[in-house]
């Protein structure tokens, strides 16, 4: 390198600069692209999933309040508007539910959600009885019931969709 013209060893020199500069470009093109690829799957499959998910949970908080403020009602006025309410709170869980599946993306994020469902749709087939005992002013019973078997199966509905919610 010595024996070098000054010129040459500019050359060389600045082809070295040059040549790393390539080299580190394609290299943070390449991680960029890595980058843009998590944060279209984030943008495009998690956060969705996230929003239905998040929705879901509240609504199915919603209908259990509504279960119980109908169990502490006392006039069947206060007893009707409860049940109108609760007839729209399942009509939305049931359109969330639907919104829900097509993004599912995993086998394990399909099989909580067939968990959930299973949960769910048992939960379903249970707080009419309690709404029945409500009706009739079996509040006693009513709160048992609530505080029991509706209880039971909504904790056990709960679970896949707190696993769920872990997950994402």
């Amino acid at each position: 390198m010595a024996n070098l013209k000054l010129s040459t060893r500019l050359i060389i020199g600045f082809a070295a600069v040059v040549a790393l500069a390539v080299i580190l470009g394609i290299f943070s093109v390449t991680q960029l692209s890595r980058v843009n690829d998590s944060t279209v799957d984030i943008a495009t499959n998690w956060l969705p999933s996230v929003r239905v998910v998040g929705q879901l949970h509240s609504s199915v908080g919603r209908q259990r309040r509504l279960v119980a403020f109908h169990v502490m009602s006392t006039t069947k006025e206060d007893m009707a508007k409860y049940e109108r309410d609760l007839s729209e709170e399942n009509a939305t869980i049931a359109k969330l539910n639907s919104e829900y599946e097509p993004l599912i993306s995993s086998p394990e994020e399909r099989q909580l959600f067939q968990d959930y469902r299973k949960a769910w749709q048992s939960y379903l087939e249970s707080y009419p009885k309690t709404i029945d005992l409500s009706r009739q002013n079996k509040n006693e019973e009513a709160r048992e019931s609530l505080r029991g078997n509706d209880k039971r199966t909504f904790d056990r509905d709960r679970d896949p969709e707190q696993k769920h919610s872990a997950q994402q």
